[in-house]
């Protein structure tokens, strides 16, 4: 929409309320024509609101975009700066984690299982704290934990026997994989677990409920838990008033 057609609009409705404001309380006529009046100005200001609407919605859409892809680079940039969190948080975080994933592979319909998860171990542990800046502080040492583990997994296991996967189908393999729990990453790291086919027989043992979820889906968990904490941290910062940090 050009300049020239907004400042034409504008006068056109500023020349019609005048009109009307005239007309209006001389007659019951006058009066009836000014609410005819009336109803043709707001019919050109709504027409005005949608041209100016589709101008600016492109250039917002793209505003946003790059904000999103702006904040999503600071995000992970911030979140590879916490430490991990003992294993002990850890484990428990993460059977939980593992518990929730089982729930929503049970459920109807279709849905991420591992976002659902992750939005309910998360969202649990925030609202029993408050919201707190600090709480979420504990889920991002979380994340970054099981990044870390995900990584000495996939660094371990690159020659392990019995292995029959691609790059990719390797690296989906070890995404999931310390949702393995306790006894069978300990057991990977150490080498007590030598083989795929021994990996297989320990999930079945310790994780049947996700042995086919770790060993044959491409379930991005990592990357999940990344961008849940970033969407929860929105909430967190407006919860403190804008602070990052408790004080």
């Amino acid at each position: 929409m050009t300049s020239e057609n907004v400042d034409w609009r504008c006068k056109q409705i500023e020349e019609m309320r005048e009109q009307s404001d005239s007309l209006r309380g001389e007659s019951l006529v006058f009066s009836q024509e000014a609410d005819q009046i009336e109803a043709r100005i707001n019919e050109l200001e709504r027409e005005q609101q949608e041209e100016e609407a589709k101008d600016n919605v492109a250039k917002l859409a793209v505003l946003f975009s790059e904000s999103q892809e702006r904040y999503s680079d600071v995000f992970s940039t911030h979140l590879r700066s916490f430490e991990s969190c003992t294993e002990d948080e850890f484990w428990t975080i993460s059977g939980r984690l593992g518990s929730k994933i089982k729930y929503w592979l049970d459920g109807l319909g279709r849905c991420n299982p591992v976002k659902r998860a992750a939005n309910n171990v998360f969202w649990d542990m925030l609202d029993m704290a408050n919201w707190s800046m600090e709480c979420w502080e504990q889920c991002a040492r979380f994340a970054v934990t099981y990044q870390e583990f995900a990584h000495k997994l996939y660094q371990h296991c690159h020659e392990m026997k019995g292995i029959e996967k691609g790059d990719d189908g390797y690296s989906d393999w070890t995404d999931s994989l310390p949702l393995a729990g306790k006894s069978v990453v300990v057991g990977i790291l150490f080498d007590d677990i030598a083989t795929y086919k021994q990996v297989e027989a320990a999930l079945a043992k310790h994780r049947p409920e996700l042995k086919d979820f770790i060993q044959n889906g491409e379930n991005y968990v990592r990357r999940t838990l990344e961008e849940t904490l970033r969407e929860f941290f929105v909430t967190v910062v407006k919860q403190n008033g804008g602070k990052t940090d408790e004080e």
